[in-house]
């Protein structure tokens, strides 16, 4: 059993904590990353994947590591839930690069939107998983 779960878990507690201290830049890659790892959790502990399967198919893929895993799942989702999860993780991943590389603060506003894209993400790999 892999310790993306436990990972993933502190992870999302994090980014509630720095919400709370008003940390609200250094909170949503905390959120991002969550998703990111909960993926892992799931190619691991639900799919089977070893360390190496992972790194195989991601070199074959000829992307980085974050492009392969979101295109991975996006693969294993159909219809509507495709598009959403499509949507609200390139959403998740585009507020951590505003956060972590531009000059601009993120607001509580945007923060609470990041958060809740991180739990739709949850909600959406729960149920399609049976997590």
């Amino acid at each position: 059993m892999s310790n993306f779960k436990s990972k993933y878990e502190e992870n999302l507690k994090s980014g509630t904590l720095l919400i709370q201290k008003e940390f609200y830049n250094a909170s949503v890659h905390c959120f991002y990353y969550a998703c990111i790892q909960l993926m892992l959790h799931i190619l691991y502990d639900k799919e089977g994947f070893s360390q190496k399967d992972i790194e195989l198919e991601q070199k074959k893929s000829q992307t980085g590591f974050h492009s392969w895993i979101i295109k991975k799942f996006t693969n294993f989702l159909q219809g509507k839930e495709k598009r959403e999860f499509n949507n609200y993780i390139q959403q998740l991943k585009s507020k951590r690069v505003e956060a972590d590389y531009l000059e601009n603060l993120i607001s509580l506003e945007e923060i609470e939107l990041t958060k809740n894209y991180a739990n739709y993400v949850k909600e959406l790999l729960t149920k399609t998983f049976e997590l």
